[in-house]
């Protein structure tokens, strides 16, 4: 499912470089990267597709762990992700609960 994530960084040379490498590690593609520069800060927005949320939670959490990074969050529309999630189980047909 494809989410986006934002991250403000410290606008250092090596800062970019040091969050694809959590994708990397991650072996997540990087659909669109859209990154500005305002001061002594960045702003990154990345469209990638995270197959669930336990993985979200934990690419957020090695992300906010940079020290790089100021901040980390999933921005994607929590409404979407939940309608996607719902289609998806049933197709499945799964209910969710198990």
């Amino acid at each position: 499912m494809n989410r986006t994530v934002h991250a403000k960084v410290s606008a250092e040379k090596d800062a970019l470089s040091r969050v694809a490498a959590v994708f990397s590690r991650y072996r997540l593609n990087i659909g669109s990267l859209t990154y500005q520069r305002s001061g002594t800060t960045s702003d990154m927005n990345i469209v990638t597709d995270i197959k669930n949320e336990r993985q979200a939670r934990q690419l957020i959490g090695q992300l906010n762990k940079l020290v790089d990074v100021i901040s980390a969050a999933d921005i994607s529309e929590p409404s979407a992700n939940r309608k996607r999630g719902e289609e998806e189980n049933t197709a499945t047909g799964t209910n969710g609960n198990g």
